[in-house]
């Protein structure tokens, strides 16, 4: 008896300890998987400014704006890394009444790097008056510049890549905020195992992106979900939850104004 629940007990180190490492390997993953677009932003900036330097072939005023550019990208890398140690060890979302403008703004620009690179047009279709959503800032941002990125990705191929970044009051309660694209699609195989982990089409993704943001997403008591469109490429769409004061507040306005016409 002593000797079965010796190895018993052997075992169970063992079952814990594989299941550290692979706890482990996820977490060095998930790290790898955020920094690097940061990081090709900012060793371009600062190659770029090094250049313009060294040959004198720029007003300063553009080596600043690059160092500048840099900067943002770096205070990105070091929001992913807290946003990520949050993640990992289950803390609360640090939520507070955001605007959405601020939310997609935030993400557009740590996504200059990479739209411009790809030559890629943005266009941003916005309703007007947009209650604002609970959120954690960093961790949502977060979130909408993986779909951005996801966004190019999906474009490297076509002629003219094009992405759409939307975002609507459709739900009581709720809004709505979408990133369309152009590019070829997903197979139906693709779309229903997109948000599983390590599962990519990408021949350098970890296929991380996706099954982070949605659990970032639903820690915030949203939703996540990504189809084909009809006329082509994918729509990926966040789901928030807004403040019901400032909507109740904005319906009475709106009623208010009916009764005055």
């Amino acid at each position: 008896a002593r000797r079965s629940a010796n190895r018993q007990r052997g075992l169970e180190l063992e079952l814990n300890r594989m299941d550290k490492v692979g706890t482990l390997d996820h977490v060095m993953s998930m790290v790898a998987h955020e920094l690097n677009q940061p990081r090709a932003a900012i060793s371009s900036y600062c190659g770029a400014s090094v250049r313009m330097l060294s040959e004198n072939s720029a007003p300063l005023e553009e080596v600043i704006s690059s160092l500048k550019a840099a900067g943002t990208q770096a205070q990105a890398a070091a929001a992913v890394v807290r946003g990520i140690r949050q993640f990992i060890v289950r803390q609360e979302p640090n939520i507070a009444l955001l605007r959405v403008e601020d939310l997609i703004g935030s993400a557009r620009t740590l996504a200059a790097f990479r739209l411009n690179q790809a030559r890629i047009q943005m266009e941003s279709r916005l309703d007007t008056n947009l209650p604002p959503v609970l959120a954690d800032e960093i961790l949502i941002a977060q979130v909408l510049l993986n779909l951005l990125h996801n966004a190019v990705d999906a474009l490297a191929e076509v002629a003219n890549p094009r992405i759409r970044i939307g975002a609507t009051l459709q739900d009581e309660g709720w809004v709505h905020i979408s990133v369309e694209d152009n590019g070829p699609g997903m197979s139906d195989e693709q779309l229903a195992r997109c948000f599983e982990p390590y599962v990519t089409n990408k021949a350098t993704g970890l296929g991380l992106g996706l099954s982070i943001s949605q659990a970032i997403v639903e820690s915030h008591g949203g939703a996540l979900t990504l189809v084909r469109n009809a006329q082509g490429g994918c729509t990926a769409e966040i789901r928030l939850k807004v403040d019901q004061r400032q909507d109740e507040s904005r319906d009475a306005n709106m009623a208010l104004s009916r009764r005055g016409r």
